[in-house]
């Protein structure tokens, strides 16, 4: 089973970074007592936070897209539960912006 997940943390938040991860670490737990051998995948926005973030790692979650996706700065993020096989790109955007987006695919029927 995998759990998909979306975090969008805005430039200017109206919360203490400290607060996004500890709902994003109660989110985990929750989730993850009624579905232990589920493969969270978190994705998203992580404006602001470190690229290899201290706190998000103790959650057991490890970064597995490294690719720039604003200038040289690692924006768009994912992190993941276990290890997967992947591949990620990153795609220049039509209109003019520093902005890239990132396409991950990842081999669900494989397991490492």
């Amino acid at each position: 089973m995998y759990a998909v997940c979306a975090l969008y943390h805005p430039r200017k938040p109206l919360y203490k970074q400290a607060e996004l991860l500890s709902e994003v670490e109660r989110s985990i737990d929750i989730f993850t007592a009624d579905f232990s051998e589920a493969t969270i995948v978190l994705a998203g926005d992580f404006n602001q936070l470190p690229d290899i973030c201290r706190p998000i790692q103790e959650l057991a979650l490890q970064p597995i897209q490294i690719a720039p996706s604003h200038g040289i700065i690692c924006l768009d993020r994912i992190y993941s539960s276990k290890p997967l096989v992947y591949h990620c790109q990153t795609v220049v955007s039509a209109v003019e912006t520093g902005h890239m987006a990132c396409r991950p695919s990842v081999c669900l029927s494989v397991r490492l």
